[in-house]
């Protein structure tokens, strides 16, 4: 693993832009030097697939992550393990080519697969988040990974100085200056759910 500096930021809309640092992760040892590397030195980090829908800064004063995780692979005979810097496109043919029902009306949207579930990827009906049945993420403040299965509920409150309460279906991650907003997600999944996480 490298770390560079002054490395453009790769973006569909081509804008000239900079990070300080940028890194390519291709393991779980990459991911744990990362980790290290962040809170030694406090940065600011942002993990980046392809570039498609941001807009970048002239200069992001941190560090870019760009995943290298870039596999396919059978779990099952209809269960597929997938890298998140897998080209969502090339991810609906695969499944289409092998007979996999559900992705064919989430074709030539753009970006990578670990874009997918963060943004809900969804066309003409379908959704990607009823075809996940697990996403397995990195947490750069624990050094460690978390498994999210889909039939728990997710509330992000940002990346950076965050809390994260976990509950049997409900994973609540919010950021520890939000105090008043947890508070009432907190109210709310009780109200709605009967989910108590105090």
């Amino acid at each position: 693993m490298i770390i560079e500096s002054n490395k453009p930021i790769l973006n569909s809309l081509k804008l000239n832009s900079i990070a300080k640092e940028s890194v390519v992760v291709s393991n779980m040892d990459d991911l744990h030097e990362v980790s290290r590397h962040i809170n030694n030195n406090n940065l600011k980090y942002l993990i980046l697939g392809e570039g498609t829908n941001i807009i970048p800064p002239e200069f992001f004063d941190g560090l870019i992550i760009k995943s290298n995780f870039n596999f396919t692979s059978f779990y099952s005979p209809k269960i597929i393990n997938v890298g998140s810097a897998v080209n969502w496109d090339e991810l609906v043919q695969f499944t289409i080519e092998n007979k996999i029902k559900g992705f064919e009306n989430l074709s030539l949207i753009p970006g990578s697969v670990g874009a997918s579930p963060i943004q809900n990827i969804g066309a003409y009906g379908a959704e990607v988040s009823s075809l996940i049945d697990e996403v397995e993420c990195f947490d750069f403040k624990k050094n460690e990974s978390i498994n999210l299965s889909n039939n728990k509920t997710a509330i992000i409150q940002g990346l950076q100085g965050y809390i994260v309460v976990e509950h049997k279906d409900t994973l609540l991650i919010c950021k520890k200056s939000q105090e008043q907003s947890i508070k009432k997600y907190v109210s709310d999944l009780k109200r709605e759910k009967g989910t108590d996480l105090s």
